[in-house]
């Protein structure tokens, strides 16, 4: 997962949080905390504290070239936008986390920017107010954290939330990139002479909420798993598959494939799983034909956004039953067959069939009066 903040460099408070979730895992690992080393052994955590270190330094909201750089990212760039830069990446800020997030984050599954200002917890869309194609997965979110940590963030789509916005990092990572994303804007009161609260103390809902979300990366996608499946080869394929994830996917199929070297020799037609559920599923397998070495797999997208990455899931050979295709086609059983064909002759020979001429060798029933020399002979056929 990934996290930066400090796209605004006068929004302190931002920052602080992004510095806040590096400290706790980093101090959690030294000391063994339990919740700390198990992210940690499981997760690849990047943090990127300070995006804008020049208008940190000038307690700006914009860079060294005056440019809002969270208005200045590839996705629905507009000039309609104050200081959005003179092209989409015109910024080397934005151009370089994008590129970060193109070489090292193509797998992950959150997206957490940081920032100061109303106090919310923002999903896509900002350029919007349509919901996002994976709103359950958000809704979920959303529903856990108002029962089990505080019943009063906001948690909501960001052009309702907080105002429209185009060229935001977060609408990018979720609309290019295809992982969940956040904007998290902690208060809007900055800090102030003499206070004397800690920054733990005072940011703590917002850092409990990131431990949420960190600790349960592993469901915000779709993970698929075959209970049970029944192959016909020239048949159908009967499938139970459970996604325990908290995100649908509606690109999944099956395919046949040389798992070494990954060539793809038959791939089933597309089907649905929803986020948190089961499907009883039947797939066309008609043009199936089984090769040695072959192997069945799970061919889907984390998600249901068009960006989503598709995954590639070998499935448990226990889980595959292989049933004999039905050969019998058609025809009526043999004996019933052999009844009417006994009919058809019986009625032809009472009708009296006409005589026909043919040359062969006529072997005899008795031996008695039959030529065997294989001249032509009248025959009723």
């Amino acid at each position: 997962m990934y996290i930066d903040g400090g796209h605004h460099g006068n929004e302190h408070l931002g920052t602080e949080l992004a510095f806040l979730v590096a400290e706790f895992y980093i101090e959690g690992w030294v000391d063994g905390d339990a919740e700390a080393v198990e992210v940690l052994q499981n997760t690849e955590l990047h943090i990127m504290i300070m995006l804008n270190a020049d208008g940190n330094d000038l307690d700006s909201r914009w860079n060294m070239n005056q440019v809002d750089l969270n208005r200045n990212y590839d996705h629905h760039w507009t000039t309609d936008e104050t200081a959005s830069g003179d092209g989409p990446f015109s910024e080397a800020e934005t151009r370089n986390n994008a590129d970060y997030m193109a070489e090292w984050m193509t797998d992950a599954d959150l997206y957490v920017t940081m920032h100061t200002g109303t106090w919310i917890l923002a999903y896509p869309w900002g350029f919007t107010g349509e919901m996002p194609s994976d709103w359950e997965m958000f809704e979920h979110i959303r529903d856990t954290i108002h029962e089990t940590i505080d019943a009063d963030l906001p948690v909501r789509n960001a052009n309702a939330g907080i105002y429209p916005t185009h060229g935001t990092s977060r609408d990018y990572g979720y609309g290019v990139m295809g992982f969940p994303t956040f904007t998290f804007e902690t208060d809007d009161e900055q800090f102030l002479l003499g206070t004397v609260q800690s920054l733990s103390d005072r940011l703590s809902v917002e850092l409990e909420v990131m431990r949420y979300l960190i600790s349960n990366v592993w469901y915000w996608r779709a993970r698929l798993n075959v209970t049970s499946m029944e192959v016909t080869p020239g048949g159908q394929i009967e499938l139970h598959v459970a996604n325990l994830g908290h995100a649908s996917t509606e690109n999944a199929s099956i395919q046949y494939v040389f798992e070494e070297s990954m060539e793809v020799l038959w791939q089933s037609e597309n089907f649905t799983v929803n986020a948190s559920n089961t499907s009883d599923v039947t797939l066309d397998a008609s043009n199936l034909s089984l090769q040695p070495g072959g192997t069945f797999a799970l061919h889907y997208q984390k998600r249901v956004i068009d960006a989503s990455t598709f995954v590639h899931q070998p499935i448990d050979e226990k889980m595959v039953e292989m049933v004999e295709p039905d050969k019998s086609g058609w025809l009526p059983a043999p004996g019933l067959l052999l009844v009417l064909l006994a009919a058809f002759g019986a009625a032809g020979a009472a009708n009296g069939w006409p005589k026909r001429r043919f040359s062969g060798t006529i072997e005899p029933d008795d031996g008695e009066n039959s030529s065997v020399d294989g001249t032509t002979h009248d025959a009723h056929l």
